[in-house]
């Protein structure tokens, strides 16, 4: 990913353009799963900008690691029920 070093722009009154954030840690309060604590990366394709992969990873054996996976179990056994917004 090519991301220029902070420059300044006269479009935003001189003040200087912040860099793209590639990554971090985020805390998301799931209203099923709990608060979980994930690590994210963002990749950005360099033939398309436009394109971005976000990937989300939680520390194997902590309790948001056993959060996501009771999540993906809980959709499994949810994924053949009509959702709730599902209009007939």
């Amino acid at each position: 990913m090519n991301c220029p070093s902070t420059t300044t722009s006269s479009a935003n009154g001189g003040r200087p353009l912040r860099r793209p954030r590639t990554g971090g840690l985020k805390v998301i309060n799931h209203p099923v799963a709990g608060e979980l604590t994930l690590d994210w990366d963002a990749l950005t394709c360099s033939a398309d900008p436009e394109q971005e992969l976000v990937i989300w990873i939680a520390e194997p054996g902590s309790r948001s690691y056993e959060g996501l996976r009771f999540l993906a179990s809980w959709a499994m056994g949810h994924q053949d029920q009509p959702s709730p917004d599902t209009v007939d």
